[in-house]
């Protein structure tokens, strides 16, 4: 016997849904409500089932608790075309709801029985068809006439899992660290999160500011990227000063040295432990936060002369499987950006690199896939002497590379973030005095970029690898 078909309304926003409720009833589907769509739709008319008629059990606290019963999801979500479940399904006279409308409270109210529903229609969408939005209604409606597809059912659930992804991001805003603002004094600003950057102790100072953690969580990543003592400077998002060395407090004198007038007021992060040395060194300038897995007391006492600092203990980075960023309108996913330890780089032009040589110019390869792209960046010695990022072409990243370095590119070496199009970026390194440059191949003019190379002398080395930095 054909069970009848059922479609689930729950709704805050009712615009459309009594055009809808009577498409549905005209194409054969008996309709179920919740107490205030219920409500809404007996006053125009529709013929509607509550909720409570079909489990048994009246709204519980307030109408916390309504649709959350297994008579209502597994109407939902049980699997058509499994024998067994449609028997257990008959076997506890659980009917079939093909049709899911639903939209949320506003967070403030925390609905907890509408995302529930969103994502048991969703999860079942072979079978069950998700509306959200009341933007929707026309095209099912069209849908129901001409037969509903499984495209149409999985485009809808798609937007149903959105919804319950920025809705719950709407809640965690309303449960997170209100900042003072974000970007701009005009902009609201939530910390969330409880590991990585964001669930960084603060050790010292007021609360950074939206700022400083996207600054702190640059300079933590590229610091992390090193095994030898590594500090990193940060100003805007974008590294003005990296350094490696046995030695905590020379790195960071070194990283310093690359571009001091940048450097003024940004954010400093390093992978290993702040001495007391180190410390003195950091507060003869001013910077905004500094971030380490640990400190000595004695560098915590260096610290506490300049009270405005802040002071972070980073146990460690969080490592997100994926990472998102939102665009208008919806996400891009992706996975990290991770960097192999020994990227095959491929010598294509001049003299192989001695083993000092070799560490700098891999230095300068790790260094640079965390620059914003364009970037080009300088190397000498396991620190950074010279960084031009975030331009629109390379040749002008070269250029702003060139002009921090100064007489310091002489013997230098150079990485690319991505491929030299045309030979005019590397020629303009080659006059400032380095001595090999590093990029990924993939150019039509790769050709003619080995070809400048071979003439002047100059070593190159191809990776096999690219790695753009966009954010």
């Amino acid at each position: 016997m054909t069970k009848p078909r059922y479609a689930l309304i729950s709704v805050s926003d009712k615009s459309g849904i009594t055009e809808l409720s009577k498409a549905l009833i005209e194409s054969g589907y008996l309709i179920i409500a919740s107490d205030g769509s219920a409500r809404f739709l007996q006053q125009q008319g529709v013929p509607v089932k509550r909720i409570e008629e079909v489990t048994g059990s009246p709204e519980l606290f307030g109408g916390r608790v309504k649709t959350l019963h297994p008579l209502i999801h597994g109407a939902i979500l049980f699997d058509r075309n499994d024998p067994n479940q449609a028997r257990e399904a008959d076997a506890a006279d659980i009917g079939q709801i093909d049709v899911v409308i639903v939209n949320l409270y506003t967070p403030e109210k925390f609905d907890i029985g509408g995302p529930a529903l969103i994502r048991a229609a969703a999860k079942n969408y072979a079978s069950v068809s998700i509306l959200t939005n009341p933007e929707q209604y026309p095209r099912f409606v069209d849908a129901l006439k001409s037969g509903i597809t499984n495209e149409d059912r999985k485009r809808w659930a798609k937007a149903a899992i959105e919804v319950t992804a920025r809705y719950d991001l709407a809640i965690l805003k309303e449960l997170g660290d209100q900042l003072r603002y974000g970007e701009n004094p005009h902009q609201e600003g939530v910390l969330v999160g409880s590991a990585g950057v964001a669930g960084a102790t603060l050790m010292q100072g007021k609360q950074p500011s939206f700022n400083n953690y996207l600054d702190l969580d640059v300079a933590s990543l590229i610091a992390s990227d090193h095994e030898k003592s590594a500090f990193v400077i940060v100003k805007h998002g974008m590294p003005c000063g990296i350094a490696i060395h046995s030695d905590s407090k020379d790195s960071f004198i070194r990283a310093l040295a690359s571009d001091p007038i940048s450097a003024f007021g940004g954010v400093i992060a390093t992978n290993a432990e702040v001495s007391e040395a180190t410390a003195t060194e950091i507060v003869k300038n001013f910077y905004e936060a500094v971030i380490a897995p640990s400190y000595t007391p004695e560098a915590i006492k260096v610290f506490q002369s300049k009270p405005n600092l802040r002071v972070l203990k980073l146990a460690s980075r969080a490592n997100p499987s994926f990472l998102s960023r939102e665009i208008d309108g919806g996400f891009l996913f992706q996975s990290p950006d991770t960097l192999m330890k020994e990227d095959p780089l491929e010598l294509v032009a001049g003299q192989e690199l001695k083993y000092e040589e070799m560490a700098d110019l891999r230095f300068a390869w790790t260094a640079v896939a965390r620059c914003r792209s364009n970037a080009i960046l300088i190397a000498k010695n396991l620190a950074t002497v010279g960084i031009g990022v975030g331009e629109v072409n390379r040749l002008d990243a070269a250029r702003d590379a060139i002009s921090r370095a100064g007489e310091r590119a002489i013997g230098a070496v150079a990485a690319s973030d991505g491929f030299f199009p045309f030979p005019d970026g590397l020629q303009a390194l080659v006059a400032s005095g380095v001595k090999a440059i590093v990029a990924p191949s993939g150019s039509i003019r790769d050709a003619e970029v080995v070809d400048a190379a071979k003439r002047t002398g100059i070593s190159l080395y191809f990776a096999t690898r690219r790695h753009f930095s966009h954010n």
